[in-house]
């Protein structure tokens, strides 16, 4: 009987140990997809300021286009958030008018969670692009 309590009680200890183990797995997963949401980000803003050449506030997928096979840099900056293809992919998702072009009203008045920072919502959208395609 006495062995059988003292095997209860390692048990206990070790199923206690491997749940808090995967709760520090867990909190740290959200930490690295926090870090790499708020890289990406960064990466989409930087991705804006680089392809709207005529700055009217308005993205046209043919400045995306333009600059991203006119710079290196756009390049990289794309192929580093999900690639061409995906991003291509998002930006017919977001342009829900057909317009061609994404402004910061349209993005406003689709997404109202996002009203005070449409960049934000380009962020998410382009990360549940990018998870679908992995």
């Amino acid at each position: 009987l006495c062995s059988i309590v003292l095997l209860n009680l390692v048990t206990a200890i070790i199923v206690e140990t491997s749940m808090d183990g995967a709760n520090k797995d867990r909190e740290a997963q959200q930490r690295w997809r926090d870090k790499e949401m708020a890289k990406k980000c960064e990466m989409m803003v930087q991705l804006i300021e680089k392809s709207d050449k005529d700055k009217d506030n308005a993205l046209s997928l043919e400045e995306l286009l333009t600059a991203y096979y006119a710079d290196k840099e756009v390049q990289a900056i794309v192929e580093e958030i999900c690639g061409l293809q995906d991003l291509m992919r998002l930006f017919e998702l977001v342009d829900e008018d057909g317009s061609g072009t994404l402004s910061e009203a349209e993005l406003r008045e689709r997404y109202p969670d996002f009203r005070d920072d449409p960049i934000k919502f380009i962020c998410f959208e382009s990360h549940k692009v990018c998870k679908k395609a992995l």
